[in-house]
């Protein structure tokens, strides 16, 4: 076998160990009607406070995400149907299987405009149904706002955003560009127990990691509520009395580990390594 085709064939390998489990709930926006609001229908099961064209089904024209791409367009302007002005947020929210492995991974894209509105846009996971809208609902959640990432709902250590001990949420500046696009995963642990991931990856227990472009840039950031075994809600939303715009595309929640783009396994480095080192060792005469 040649170099180049044994090279192809460990390539598959790898890519075969990095596939996504069983998919608990995705949406990559190509099934709606672009330039009409996000329906609910599919895997989106309600709404709440949605202002006059607040979540909208966007074509990709520029494009931004990809030539003939759909992508959803959140904008909350802090204005009702009428155009008067509202202190609420729009939010949509959908409810899927909760993950059997209390171990799952949310990734999406996103993109953030440099001359949108300046705000908190939140992609919030809870137990139960309907809106996620109060504390007690809240599991964890991830906050996104010119160029800033923020932890909320876990704390470093502390596990209660609201008990006036003065300590913050996990807030890291400057950590994306704007009008670029970027991706986010969350590798979530429900468990009790810490666990490992990709060979190197420890993962404390009621808590998840954050990945940024294929980089980890928060570990350990502990849930709101530490008493829950399962995830069955995701939510998109802003904050009350702000503005936002925000470009979402391709969210996936996965039953299981999923390590970034070009964070292979360190069993595959190891295949790839072993299989090429092997083919490049002498071949004796017959």
């Amino acid at each position: 076998m040649r170099l180049s085709q044994l090279f192809t064939l460990v390539v598959a390998s790898v890519a075969s160990v990095s596939a996504h489990g069983a998919v608990l709930f995705e949406d990559d926006f190509e099934s709606y009607t672009a330039g009409d609001p996000l329906p609910i229908t599919g895997p989106w099961t309600g709404f709440s406070d949605i202002d006059s064209g607040a979540i909208t089904v966007r074509e990709d024209t520029v494009p931004i995400f990809g030539a003939g791409n759909q992508y959803l367009d959140y904008e909350d302007n802090n204005l009702d149907g009428s155009g008067g002005s509202v202190s609420d947020h729009p939010s949509v929210y959908g409810e899927f299987t909760g993950s059997s492995s209390e171990v799952f991974t949310a990734s999406f894209d996103f993109y953030e405009p440099d001359l949108g509105p300046e705000g908190r846009f939140k992609l919030r996971f809870g137990e139960g149904s309907g809106s996620i809208s109060t504390s007690s609902e809240i599991i964890y959640e991830i906050q996104l706002e010119n160029g800033d990432v923020r932890g909320s709902w876990g704390l470093d250590n502390d596990n209660n955003v609201n008990d006036g001990d003065g300590v913050e949420d996990l807030v890291l500046t400057g950590m994306y560009s704007l009008d670029e696009v970027h991706h986010i995963d969350l590798i979530t642990n429900l468990s009790d127990s810490p666990i490992s991931y990709g060979g190197a990856q420890t993962l404390g227990a009621k808590g998840y990691d954050i990945w940024l472009d294929g980089v980890l840039i928060a570990q350990d950031v502990l849930f709101r509520r530490t008493s829950e075994t399962e995830v069955n809600q995701v939510q998109i939303e802003g904050e009350n009395n702000e503005t936002q715009q925000m470009f979402v595309d391709n969210l996936v929640i996965s039953d299981e580990v999923v390590l970034p783009e070009g964070v292979p396994e360190p069993s595959s480095i190891a295949l790839v390594a072993a299989a090429i080192g092997s083919a490049l060792l002498p071949r004796s005469r017959r």
